[in-house]
C-alpha cells in the first residue's frame, strides 16, 4: 500500500434525474480503503495469486497464455455492515493475441479461502466457484450464454453463466490494448450495485448496470479483489491502478 494514501470520508448523495451513487469527498479518520495508483512494489498489503505479478509498475493477472488465472486480494478484509457505502476504481488494459478472452472481474467476497481464493479458469473469469461474493465482469468475449460482446455484467452467485444484469459497454472496446477505467459502487441503505465504464479517469454521470444486493449476507466482512483468465483465446490483462473508498 502506497505510503503517501490518505483516507477520505465519502458522503453518498443521489444525484437528481439518473439515481446515480455519487461521492463527495473530504478528509476523515474513520474512512477505509486503499489507493495504488500504480503497482512499481506490492508489499504485503496484496495478495496474488495464481499467475498474478508485479511488472513494470502494473499488476499483470494474466500473460497471453492459455488457460490460466490470476488475481489479487487487498489484505485484510474489510467489514461489511447494514449501513457500508463504497466505491471500486480499477484501471485495466487488455492487449489481445489475435481474439481477446476472457476478461476481468472485480469481486467482493466471503469464501473460506479468503486472499488464497481463485476461481475456474476461461470463460469462469478467475471467479467462478467463489462464494459467497457479488462479482462485476468486465468481458470482451461472449459465450454462448452472454447477452452482449465487451459487456459489464453483476453476478450475484458466483456462477459466471448466469448473470444478474448486463449492458454493452460499447463504444467504450476492452481487448484493443488502450487503457480505460471501471468502477464499482455500492450503497446498503438502497442494497443497490452500480458499475460505470470509461475510457478516460473520469466516472460518467450515468451506471451502465445496476443489481439489487444485500452484502450482509456476506456475514460480515468481506475481501476486495481482482480476478482474471485466459482459455482458448488469450490476452495479457493488466491492472494498471486500483482504489477502493469504504464508509462504514
Amino acid at each position: 500500500m502506497a505510503d503517501d494514501t490518505r483516507w477520505w470520508l465519502a458522503v453518498l448523495v443521489v444525484v437528481a434525474g439518473c439515481g446515480r451513487i455519487d461521492f463527495d469527498v473530504r478528509a476523515d479518520a474513520e474512512t477505509r480503503g486503499f489507493d495504488h495508483p500504480s503497482f512499481t512494489t506490492c508489499d504485503d498489503s496484496l495478495a496474488l495469486v495464481g499467475v498474478a505479478n508485479c511488472t513494470n509498475g502494473n499488476i499483470e493477472l494474466t500473460s497471453a497464455t492459455m488457460s490460466v488465472a490470476g488475481a489479487v486480494w487487498a489484505v485484510p478484509p474489510i467489514a461489511i455492515t447494514p449501513t457500508t457505502r463504497f466505491s471500486m476504481e480499477a484501471a485495466f488494459v487488455f492487449t489481445p493475441t489475435g481474439t481477446g478472452a476472457d476478461g476481468v472481474a472485480l469481486v467482493v467476497q466471503a469464501s473460506s479461502q479468503g486472499s488464497n481464493a481463485l476461481g475456474v479458469v476461461g470463460s469462469g473469469l478467475g471467479y467462478y466457484g467463489i462464494v459467497p461474493s457479488l462479482v462485476l465482469e468486465v468481458d470482451p468475449f461472449q459465450n454462448t450464454w452472454d447477452a452482449y460482446s465487451n459487456e459489464l455484467a453483476f453476478v450475484v452467485g458466483g456462477d459466471a453463466t448466469v448473470a444478474a444484469a448486463a449492458a454493452p459497454a460499447s463504444p467504450i472496446g476492452f481487448a484493443n490494448g488502450l487503457p480505460f477505467h471501471v468502477w464499482f459502487d455500492y450503497d446498503a441503505n438502497t442494497q443497490r450495485a452500480e458499475a460505470f465504464v470509461s475510457n478516460t479517469g473520469t466516472k460518467p454521470p450515468t451506471p451502465l448496470v445496476m443489481v439489487t444486493d444485500d452484502l450482509t449476507r456476506l456475514g460480515g466482512q468481506a475481501w476486495f479483489g481482482v480476478t482474471a483468465s485466459t482459455g482458448q483465446f488469450v490476452e495479457r490483462q493488466e491492472l494498471l491502478a486500483w482504489k477502493l473508498v469504504v464508509m462504514p
